[in-house]
């Protein structure tokens, strides 16, 4: 299955680095599986789409959406990847 990220637009396989972003209440979370609408967005993009805010168009919705779980959830991934190294 292939899958567009919000922040680069590079369509890629869901398999490859790809985390699915929900919108809960006004929360951004990332989900590992979830029904309706989502956004596909690359770990290593999650800074640049928190700057630049592309969920807006993703969730067509003009409102700022608290990012506070996302972005610890970006942050967990980052702090597991430098282990890996």
């Amino acid at each position: 299955m292939v899958r567009t990220c919000v922040a680069c637009r590079k369509a890629c396989a869901v398999d490859s680095n790809l985390i699915r972003v929900s919108l809960v209440g006004n929360q951004l979370i990332a989900v590992t599986s979830s029904q309706g609408r989502g956004a596909w967005l690359h770990i290593a993009c999650g800074p640049v789409a928190l700057k630049s805010q592309p969920f807006r168009a993703a969730f067509k919705s003009n409102e700022k959406f608290d990012t506070s779980e996302l972005e610890k959830f970006l942050n967990e991934m980052d702090a597991k990847d430098m282990k890996q190294k």
